[in-house]
This record gives C-alpha cells, sequence and structure tokens, in this order.
C-alpha cells in the first residue's frame, strides 16, 4: 500500500467511486489506516484544480479532493495501479495543496 497506489473501491458507492487513490506518506506505513482519495465516474462540476481528470484502468475518472477520508487498510481493494511514477502525482498533490492553502488566504 504506498502513496499513489489506486485500490479497488469495495465500498457501497463503487459505483460512483470505483477507486481509492492513496495519498498518505509512507512514512506512516506502520498506522492501521490510509488517507484516501476517492476517484469518481463524473467531475463535480468541470473538471478543475480540485478535480482533475486521471487515467486509471483504461478510463477517465475525477479527483474527489473534497472527499478524503481515512480507511483501514484491509478495507481497501486489491490494487489496480500506481499513479507514483505518473504526472497524475503532481495534479494530486496540487489538488489537497488548493484545499489547504486556500483555507489561509
Amino acid at each position: 500500500m504506498a502513496q499513489f497506489d489506486v485500490h479497488a473501491n469495495r465500498g457501497r458507492l463503487q459505483s460512483e467511486a470505483p477507486f481509492l487513490i492513496v495519498i498518505q506518506s509512507s512514512r506512516f506505513d506502520n498506522a492501521p489506516t490510509r488517507l484516501v482519495i476517492p476517484l469518481i465516474v463524473r467531475p463535480l462540476g468541470s473538471a478543475s484544480e480540485l478535480t482533475p481528470e486521471l487515467i486509471v484502468a483504461g478510463g477517465i475518472l475525477y479527483l474527489n479532493v473534497l472527499q478524503m477520508f481515512s480507511i483501514p487498510s484491509r478495507l481497501l481493494g486489491p490494487v489496480v495501479a500506481s499513479l507514483a511514477d505518473d504526472a497524475s502525482a503532481a495534479r494530486v498533490i496540487a489538488a489537497v495543496d488548493e484545499v489547504i492553502a486556500t483555507a489561509f488566504r
């Protein structure tokens, strides 16, 4: 379970958010939970810095950064992709930064 691994969503909202991306640093690998962001099928409005388009499993999905949450590691589905070596990782970080930085303007 590495940072930027994309896992299948085994939760009840998997039709709307088929995947979850782990954003938690490997510094916290010993924690029993992972901080994740849902990847959703339809953007919330138009794609933006907060909801960038990401290519996963051959399809376009959208990051839903305002719905990030912590989940027990054991509940994550199988890894389907890694975005660690992809330009997508930078867009994920930028979206998280936007949520945090905007609060201080």
